[in-house]
């Protein structure tokens, strides 16, 4: 019998001088604490502190979680800060409310949905 694949999450980290570190993983709260630590990559260690800022719902196997993780990199900042505002089903509901409020988030969902459809295409995520 085949086993199901492992969950994984992609993640978005908001660092020191307001760039982005996406990555993935099966454990965000580990991994993130790897970060702060220094024990992440590089490029984080000398950008500390880091702000969670996305969480992914679950991804079925790692191969996907990187194609996704790929797309999003590819994405311009603008695009990126977009699709990190919005509220569709894929961010941490309890992340949103404690970023943006809960009137915010009620906003949000009405007034970017169509951003959020257009980059859910985009990412292949729908």
């Amino acid at each position: 019998m085949k086993k199901p694949p492992k969950i994984w999450y992609m993640y978005v980290l908001l660092c020191r001088g307001n760039t982005y570190y996406c990555g993935i993983t099966t454990n965000v709260e580990r991994r993130v604490a790897e970060h702060q630590n220094g024990q992440g990559s590089k490029y984080v260690r000398s950008r500390l502190p880091v702000n969670l800022v996305f969480i992914s719902e679950e991804i079925a196997g790692q191969g996907k979680a990187a194609r996704f993780e790929a797309k999003f990199k590819k994405l311009s900042r603008k695009q990126k800060d977009e699709f990190l505002k919005m509220d569709g089903g894929m961010c941490n509901r309890f992340l949103i409310l404690d970023i943006f409020g809960k009137e915010r988030v009620e906003g949000l969902h009405k007034t970017l949905s169509g951003i959020r459809d257009r980059y859910r295409k985009e990412l292949n995520i729908c």
